[in-house]
C-alpha cells in the first residue's frame, strides 16, 4: 500500500486513494487510471504527526480493497 523511497535529504512516501486528497502535507499528487497517487516527503521523524498517520491510513484502507 506504500512505496517508500529513501532519498539523501528526505523520505518520499507514495500511497494511493480512490479520490483526491487536499492536505498541506502532500508534496505531489496526480491521477493514475481510476486512482489517485499522493507523495509525502518527511525530513525528520518529528514531522510525523496525526495528519500524516491519517493520510497513511487512507492509503492502507485503499490497499485493502
Amino acid at each position: 500500500f506504500l512505496i517508500i523511497r529513501p532519498m539523501s535529504k528526505f523520505i518520499d512516501i507514495k500511497f494511493y486513494s480512490d479520490q483526491p486528497i487536499k492536505s498541506s502535507k502532500i508534496f505531489k499528487e496526480g491521477e493514475y487510471g481510476n486512482k489517485y497517487y499522493h507523495h509525502i516527503r518527511i525530513k525528520d521523524e518529528s514531522e510525523v504527526d496525526h495528519e500524516i498517520i491519517n493520510l497513511l491510513r487512507i492509503g492502507y484502507d485503499y490497499g485493502l480493497k
